[in-house]
């Protein structure tokens, strides 16, 4: 094995690492939100890089979390039942500190082109098109 083999293995042993300690670590931070805020049934968020932005560079982006309420059956702004997080309608538990966990953190955790859902029992991490 080359020096460059090696040094490849270390950072892909150590991306493991991070995901999945860093899954753990905030797996307790949601756990925190979801024992504060009891009537939140979910969050999502997709995050990405986008593939074009007119001339300007792509950089990597956390969008709006979107939730989703315990017995909520009204449907919600999007048709996965979600709804915005943001406007004057904005639930209490939507203005805590989750959209302060830095993006750098979730690529680093969850990585590109996905979407997350979190809830109390862990998170679902999908592949996530976008434009």
């Amino acid at each position: 094995m080359s020096v460059f083999d090696e040094i490849l293995e270390m950072k892909k042993q150590y991306k493991e690492k991070l995901s999945a300690d860093g899954k753990a670590m905030l797996q307790k931070h949601f756990l925190e939100f979801f024992e504060k805020f009891p009537e939140a049934e979910a969050v999502r968020w997709t995050q990405y890089t986008p593939y074009f932005n007119d001339g300007d560079a792509c950089v990597f982006g956390v969008n709006e979390f979107t939730y989703k309420k315990v017995g909520d059956s009204e449907g919600g702004d999007y048709e996965d039942g979600f709804h915005d997080s943001y406007g004057k309608d904005r639930p209490e538990f939507m203005k805590t500190k989750l959209g302060a966990i830095p993006s750098d953190v979730l690529e680093a955790v969850f990585g590109d082109h996905v979407q997350i859902t979190a809830t109390r029992d862990g998170f679902a991490v999908e592949e996530y098109e976008h434009d």
